[in-house]
């Protein structure tokens, strides 16, 4: 009863959440090592690291939850944006861009799971 339908939109999710883990991944790695080298020379002052630290942290919660995972990190960024302008736009984009295919991913499965109580209440 709470199987998904098999449908286009299935299809579409998957790939969706698939790639938002490949690319959070990209960013965990590469961010994990930043943080380090942040931390160590001081760049940045102390925004920088705990910016870092929150889109880490926000792209491993949304590897499971992707709502609270996609707001943390985007969040993050706006406040990168405000707080510390001399971030390159680059990776505050690719990880902007990562919480948003978490958050759509998050969506897409909402409308599927709806389709299923819709269907089991026609029943």
């Amino acid at each position: 009863m709470n199987e998904l339908p098999d449908t286009a939109l299935l299809k579409v999710t998957r790939l969706t959440r698939g790639t938002a883990r490949a690319f959070s991944l990209v960013a965990l790695i590469s961010w994990a090592s930043a943080l380090n080298a942040f931390h160590t020379v001081g760049i940045g002052g102390p925004v920088v690291p705990v910016v870092i630290a929150t889109w880490l942290l926000g792209l491993a919660v949304a590897w499971e939850w992707e709502l609270p995972g996609a707001v943390a990190v985007i969040g993050a960024s706006f406040l990168c944006v405000i707080v510390a302008p001399q971030i390159s736009l680059l990776p505050i984009i690719f990880v902007t861009t990562t919480a948003l295919l978490f958050l759509s991913s998050h969506l897409m499965r909402r409308t599927l799971r709806e389709e299923v109580i819709q269907r089991a209440m026609a029943l």
